[in-house]
């Protein structure tokens, strides 16, 4: 539950009352270090910004014997901040950098999920939204090798004809969650197909292994299963 929780936009959480759930976690014997670290690693996405609790987090691992044990899976709390901290992501994944994202992720908040272990929707799924109402911003999500003037012209283009069939591949990978959004997208939209590919299949497992062998942050993440 936590772990939705840390990952989904629209619980009510803080960082101080996440920061003792997560560290009673860790704490105990009979979880995973990859599953604490995994915790550890939502927790740092989610509250990057607050670097002490991050920190003692990080501490808690450690004393529970993590570093010791797996040194390297330890280190994936700080190489995801430098691969996928917020200075380095498209898109708004925590619903936060717009007024209109914030209204709606409280109204979201307030309907509820019918399964809380279910409740996580992935950013691809408002990515396509906002490309369905034209809101896709330009900044990160780029016309390739186009003039001002072209873009200009494909934008009004898109706007009075949209397009039909869209392909959505992505770089490093894609995961069974992404996999269903798009589905369900294509019901609820007969008038425009959505097709999604990538270079693999990943979940978090695969990614966490992947992220501990790239260097410098940079990970070529493409594992299938």
């Amino acid at each position: 539950e936590i772990e939705q929780a840390l990952a989904t936009p629209a619980t009510n959480i803080s960082a101080a009352g996440a920061l003792d759930e997560v560290m009673r976690m860790c704490r105990q014997p009979d979880i995973l270090d990859k599953d604490k670290v995994r915790l550890a690693v939502l927790y740092a996405l989610r509250f990057e910004h607050d670097t002490s609790r991050v920190r003692r987090l990080i501490d808690c691992l450690e004393v529970a014997g993590v570093k010791s044990r797996e040194p390297a899976l330890l280190g994936l709390v700080l190489r995801m901040l430098a691969y996928a901290g917020s200075s380095k992501r498209v898109g708004d994944l925590y619903a936060s950098r717009s007024i209109m994202n914030k209204a709606k992720t409280m109204i979201k908040g307030l309907k509820g999920a019918d399964n809380v272990f279910t409740q996580h929707t992935p950013l691809l799924a408002a990515t396509l939204s906002n490309f369905l109402m034209g809101q896709l911003d330009i900044q990160g999500y780029p016309f390739i090798g186009m003039s001002q003037d072209e873009v200009q012209f494909y934008q009004s283009s898109l706007k009075r004809s949209p397009p039909k069939e869209v392909i959505v591949f992505i770089m490093g990978g894609t995961t069974f969650e992404e996999a269903k959004a798009v589905a369900e997208l294509n019901d609820r939209t007969p008038s425009v197909h959505f097709t999604l590919g990538g270079t693999g299949v990943l979940n978090s497992t695969a990614f966490m292994s992947a992220l501990g062998t790239a260097q410098d942050g940079h990970a070529a993440i493409d594992v299938a299963y």
